[in-house]
């Protein structure tokens, strides 16, 4: 199952533990869920990082590990099915349920309001458990988040990219995924048709139309937002943008920071790091 993308999440994984972060199980409703969990050394306010679809919290580890110099304590959450996250115990996996798992996780390991940052279908749940738990919610700082309402062929144009078969479709993926992807990824392009082939992410995939927020929804939020979605996105169509642009509400702040796409953590984790420290410092203060 990924061989090369496997070893990676595995050294990750004990960077953030040789760090300080604990690996511990949280029961989530009906979904226990993985976290990594560190008590920071700053005054600033608990943050929590969800990732998106078929990656995980590891994929993170270079942006927490600078942000316990500032926060109380770091978060990152392995979303039902992902990362060190048990199989699914109800089938099938539906983005609904993910957000719902997310609520119930936090709910029962924070006992004060925290930030929460989210990544694509991470972001999606971020937005869900903000309107959902606003007292709970200090900020939230969406990265290209899913959750849009888009036209039926950039929908599909999205979900092909995410259905492949072989080497040059994992290509594909990855260059919509980086600002520039690096080199090295060529040496795991034939392994993500396998590794987005899995039983969760399948079954997402095949709900992905439950992801979408009604305008009357988005219109609810009342929680500090940034909304960052980089210049080089190519995962996400801008029509999803432009609707988020237009249905926010306007103390939404929305960023487009330049040399990152999809996925900043990967691109440009301390620029990354900087930023979520500021936005913490912002929220925090009195």
């Amino acid at each position: 199952m990924g061989t090369i993308l496997r070893a990676i999440e595995n050294l990750s994984h004990a960077a953030l533990r040789g760090r300080g972060f604990v690996s511990r199980t949280i029961s989530a409703g009906l979904e226990p869920v993985h976290a990594y969990d560190a008590q920071g050394r700053g005054a600033l306010p608990p943050v929590v990082i969800v990732h998106g679809l078929g990656a995980s919290a590891a994929s993170f580890a270079r942006v927490a590990v600078p942000l316990l110099s500032v926060s109380k304590r770091v978060v990152l959450l392995d979303m039902p099915g992902h990362g060190r996250s048990v199989a699914p115990l109800v089938r099938p996996l539906t983005p609904r349920t993910v957000f719902r798992a997310v609520v119930h996780a936090l709910d029962g390991l924070l006992d004060e309001p925290f930030v929460l940052v989210g990544n694509s279908l991470g972001g999606a749940a971020a937005l869900a458990h903000a309107l959902e738990r606003p007292e709970r919610t200090r900020g939230l700082f969406l990265l290209s988040p899913a959750g849009a309402h888009l036209p039926g062929d950039h929908a599909a144009e999205v979900l092909a990219t995410f259905r492949m078969r072989g080497r040059p479709e994992g290509r594909r993926f990855l260059d919509k995924v980086y600002h520039r992807a690096p080199l090295y990824t060529h040496l795991v392009a034939h392994e993500l048709p396998r590794w987005m082939g899995r039983e969760p992410v399948r079954d997402l995939l095949e709900h992905a139309h439950e992801i979408a927020f009604s305008t009357d929804e988005l219109a609810k939020l009342t929680v500090p937002t940034v909304l960052s979605w980089g210049k080089s996105e190519r995962l996400l169509p801008a029509s999803g943008l432009a609707f988020l642009k237009e249905h926010l509400p306007a103390h939404v702040r929305i960023e487009e920071p330049e040399g990152v796409g999809h996925c900043p953590q990967l691109d440009d984790p301390r620029a990354l790091a900087r930023r979520l420290a500021a936005f913490l410092s912002e929220v925090g203060s009195p």
